[in-house]
């Protein structure tokens, strides 16, 4: 059966499905996945004249890739220019085109890639809602086909067509923009913060795990239990912060405990407490995960 294919299939509620598998945790992955094939695309077509650094990702199973955005990158000679590709960003009316945005001060790049073996022309809107200056104004643009020379263009109102050779790469850099990222600037600052060392425990009590996860102004600590409501009823987490200890309750399953940290916190100690389902109660030992510089 083709059923897997159908665009409305995983639309369907559970009740509606018989024999089947649910991955959700392959969602993040793939969307990496996705995310490297196409900035990749892009390098190939443009024979390494669009480059982005990027890091080695150790995945699971079969899905490992590559990740981007942490450094700025290169753009037919263009330095400084950062990955920045929000939901939205554009519209553009023809699927085989795939597009790859990024910024650099006040202009925003555009790499079009056709995945067509036929020369594809569409019409591009761009979201005046997170791109400004574009309401009512002409802007200038410059447009580079296949890696050739550049052609100057008016851009009308925040939309323009633009043409791709099959299998071909069309560059597009539209100056004089107003670009706000809500929280790219903010990761991209906390390149030097302080790492955790260890940031990573697994924790007998519960077949437990506690994790650091950075974030976008303060890290969190993250842990959960892969033990289910089968073994527990309740389970509280027992954790020092500003030199007081505090609680957190959870009294159904999945048992999970998330704890903001501030700038100033050098080191996250804990341990669990949990009433088991015979109406024992049982504490794990103190554990911590620490700041690599304390």
């Amino acid at each position: 059966t083709n059923v897997y294919e159908e665009a409305d299939y995983p639309l369907r509620e559970h009740e509606d499905l018989s024999v089947n598998s649910f991955h959700y945790n392959h969602i993040w992955p793939m969307m990496s996945m996705l995310f490297d094939y196409m900035v990749s695309d892009v390098f190939v077509r443009s024979k390494g004249q669009i480059h982005f650094p990027g890091r080695f990702i150790e995945g699971y199973a079969y899905l490992q890739n590559r990740f981007y955005g942490h450094k700025a990158g290169n753009w037919y000679g263009l330095n400084n220019v950062y990955l920045w590709m929000p939901k939205g960003i554009l519209e553009c009316d023809n699927v085989e085109l795939n597009c790859l945005t990024a910024r650099s001060g006040d202009k925003l790049l555009i790499a079009f890639t056709n995945q067509s073996n036929e020369e594809v022309t569409a019409t591009v809107g761009l979201n005046r809602t997170l791109i400004g200056k574009l309401d009512g104004k002409t802007k200038q643009a410059k447009v580079r086909r296949q890696n050739h020379g550049q052609e100057s263009f008016l851009i009308e109102d925040g939309s323009f067509m633009v043409s791709v050779k099959a299998q071909g790469i069309t560059a597009v850099e539209i100056e004089d923009v107003e670009i706000i990222p809500v929280f790219q600037s903010s990761i991209l600052a906390r390149t030097n913060a302080t790492t955790w060392s260890p940031d990573y425990l697994e924790v007998p009590f519960g077949d437990a795990r506690a994790m650091i996860l950075p974030g976008v102004e303060n890290d969190r600590a993250y842990l959960y239990l892969q033990s289910d409501d089968a073994e527990f009823s309740a389970v509280a987490l027992h954790y020092e912060q500003a030199g007081a200890w505090k609680t957190m309750h959870d009294d159904a399953f999945p048992f999970e405990f998330t704890v903001p940290l501030s700038g100033t916190d050098a080191t996250f100690r804990f341990y669990f407490e949990g009433r088991t389902v015979d109406g024992n109660v049982i504490q794990s030992k103190e554990e911590v995960l620490q700041r690599e510089d304390r």
